[in-house]
């Protein structure tokens, strides 16, 4: 039967763990908790069946590596056409990982020299809301996030959408001063017409 400890030099007895699966030659048990960046050694004696104990440690020794990765972007909105007439939209995507996200309209930006954080951020779903869009007009918004061990992403993400344009017709030569104008003149035909059949 083998047991464990974070601390060396313990006897078989002191040490506080047993381990799960125990008893036979394969012994075996999970420990948890473990966190980026650090270093874990436990400490394991055995006992037999007649109670002869291990007089030293055998240790088992390893590292949890550090997290280098940064955020991991998905799921950009909105995508393709938004509709005639709209001036705001929110931008939105999610990371793999808590994080804060920035924006900006200039490509290849790093993190830190982005004008812009998102509204909502610091968790794994971010958003914020744009204005002043325009029709018929293209959009692009390119996006870095960090994580707290200030790893941030080496490239754009980008979101990108139009707003329609107008798509009613328009009469060629004819301005809103011209279309007035003519209303004007059809009205006074139909008053001439009207006038003309009372004296007839």
């Amino acid at each position: 039967t083998c047991r464990y400890d974070t601390t060396p030099g313990l006897a078989y007895a002191a040490m506080a763990n047993v381990f799960a699966t125990t008893g036979g030659s394969v012994h075996s048990t999970t420990v948890t908790g473990l966190v980026d960046d650090t270093a874990y050694t436990y400490y394991v004696r055995c006992e037999d069946a007649l109670a002869n104990a291990n007089p030293d440690d055998f240790a088992i020794a390893f590292t949890v590596a550090p997290d280098t990765q940064p955020p991991l972007r998905s799921g950009g909105t909105p995508t393709g056409e938004l509709a005639f007439g709209t001036t705001q939209t929110d931008l939105g995507l999610a990371t793999d990982e808590a994080a804060t996200c920035r924006y900006d309209t200039t490509p290849g930006l790093t993190y830190a020299a982005m004008a812009n954080v998102f509204a909502t951020t610091g968790g794994s779903n971010h958003s914020t809301t744009v204005t002043g869009l325009t029709d018929d007009t293209a959009y692009t918004y390119y996006v870095r996030c960090e994580d707290a061990l200030a790893n941030d992403n080496p490239d754009d993400f980008l979101i990108a959408f139009t707003v329609a344009a107008d798509d009613l017709p328009e009469v060629p030569g004819l301005s809103l001063l011209g279309l007035s104008i003519l209303a004007l003149a059809l009205t006074a035909i139909t008053w001439l017409r009207l006038a003309s059949q009372r004296s007839a």
